[in-house]
């Protein structure tokens, strides 16, 4: 039989009570704030990783582009002792370095007299060949067989847009195609005729030191470098988003000079920086 007040009793003690509720509520609090806070960690982390992978990248990439193109410094010429490499080295001030290459395109012209301080140059053509206004030219043998110079005038002589130290009669005259490296900002630079393009990004400083024996013996001195057999290449990065928690302090020594140390210069906290290197071995030299 049906017991209203029976039903009426188990009516009245069903559900939850407010202290119950209560509990829930904080328990679900605390599980959420736990459940962000680990959300936030591990979004943290994914974005570290992002960036390092990232820098990684860039480093790696750098590095093998400049590998590929300074092996090939003076590619093209005949003359084989000359590498047609240029440095403008910062060493002393740890600032970043500058480097030029150059890469031949073939034996044009020959001068035919003496040449001494002096932006004209006379020449004898090689049959078949022609040196035209804006053309690059380069002189073997002279003080500097390294050095680019644009024709700005042709013909029977050649004026150029800056001045030649000396250049005997009889030097073989190269039309080649020079490139430069810099880092600009807080980019790496590749710089031709053409124009500028982007090596790599959020570089912190480029260095480089060369040999011209080998086993090697590492030197920084700027200058035209006669008949390098080898480059280091020297670049420090930084990731490109900063991420909280990261702390910097980090010392970095050049690696063919231990006496050599230095922080980064205005190092921000919440960034990676990281060094990448590399030793090239120049495929034209003697």
């Amino acid at each position: 039989m049906f017991n209203s007040t029976t039903c009426r009793e188990s009516a009245r003690y069903s559900g939850f009570s407010l202290v119950e509720l209560l509990v829930v509520i904080v328990m679900a609090g605390v599980l959420a704030t736990a459940g962000y806070s680990l959300f936030r960690e591990q979004s943290r982390v994914n974005q570290s990783q992002r960036n390092l992978l990232e820098m990684q990248g860039n480093g790696r990439a750098a590095l093998n582009f400049l590998t590929q193109s300074l092996s090939h410094a003076g590619f093209g010429c005949s003359e084989t002792n000359a590498s047609f490499i240029l440095f403008s080295n910062n060493a002393s001030s740890q600032g970043p370095d500058v480097v030029t290459v150059l890469y031949g395109s073939d034996h044009v012209a020959t001068t035919t007299n003496n040449s001494t301080d002096s932006n004209i140059v006379p020449i004898s053509l090689v049959s078949g060949k022609t040196v035209n206004v804006s053309n690059e030219v380069s002189f073997y043998p002279s003080i500097r067989p390294n050095k680019a110079y644009r024709v700005t005038t042709s013909g029977t002589s050649i004026t150029l847009n800056s001045e030649v130290e000396y250049v005997p009669g009889g030097a073989k005259v190269f039309r080649v195609f020079p490139v430069e490296y810099r880092q600009a900002g807080n980019v790496l630079q590749r710089t031709d005729s053409v124009g500028p393009a982007i090596v790599a990004y959020e570089v912190v400083n480029f260095q480089m030191a060369y040999s011209t024996v080998n086993p090697p013996v590492w030197r920084e001195d700027s200058g035209a470098i006669n008949n390098p057999r080898a480059v280091w290449l020297y670049l420090i990065l930084r990731t490109r988003e900063p991420v909280a928690g990261v702390r910097h302090g980090q010392q970095f020594v050049l690696p063919w000079n231990n006496a050599t140390s230095f922080a980064v210069a205005n190092a921000e906290d919440g960034l990676y920086y990281q060094e990448f290197q590399a030793q090239v071995w120049i495929r034209n030299a003697n």
